[in-house]
């Protein structure tokens, strides 16, 4: 009995499974595995198959794989940083508006592209209910609308770079934080 999988906002073909049993590894030199294939890495990295469709030459997937990698460990790293910046400035008892919109606005932004990154990767199933991808990519929209839109987070920083827009002083100054 063939098992369908419920789809999200497309109409797409059933899934299968794809086997393969007859690989060979490229060879370890860093060097393209043959002529064929180099001469079709200068043409941008495709060849053609059969009825002329487009494929990636199979020694470029690990390292398309592996920049969405290093992108969103470097994607993480940076709000993280951003983040504990805005939290040091609070507890040293300073205003960190700016701060705060601007990593909300980065982490935000930047975790919809590591989920779109993840949808992209599994193709198809990637809006399937069989893998969590969809749903990553739906909460981290609700957390793009639900912390303020883009928009507005990138107005008031445009707003903080041109001196526009300037904190004012408070009414009454917090204390730093001491444990």
């Amino acid at each position: 009995m063939e098992k369908r999988y419920l789809r999200r906002g497309l109409a797409l073909a059933v899934t299968a499974l794809v086997a393969l049993a007859a690989c060979t590894p490229a060879p370890s030199g860093g060097g393209s595995p043959s002529p064929a294939a180099s001469a079709s890495a200068s043409a941008g990295g495709f060849s053609r198959g059969q009825g002329g469709e487009l494929k990636i030459l199979y020694w470029q997937a690990p390292t398309i794989l592996n920049t969405h990698q290093a992108t969103g460990t470097k994607d993480y790293d940076a709000a993280r940083l951003l983040w504990l910046r805005a939290g040091w400035l609070k507890n040293q008892g300073k205003r960190n508006n700016r701060e705060t919109s601007l990593a909300k606005w980065f982490a935000t932004v930047k975790s919809e592209r590591a989920a779109s990154d993840a949808v992209q990767i599994h193709g198809g199933n990637g809006y399937s209910d069989e893998y969590p991808v969809g749903r990553f990519y739906r909460n981290c929209k609700a957390a793009v609308i639900y912390e303020g839109t883009r928009e507005i987070h990138k107005v008031m920083q445009a707003d903080y770079a041109l001196g526009y827009r300037q904190d004012k002083p408070r009414r009454v100054e917090l204390p730093a934080y001491k444990r």
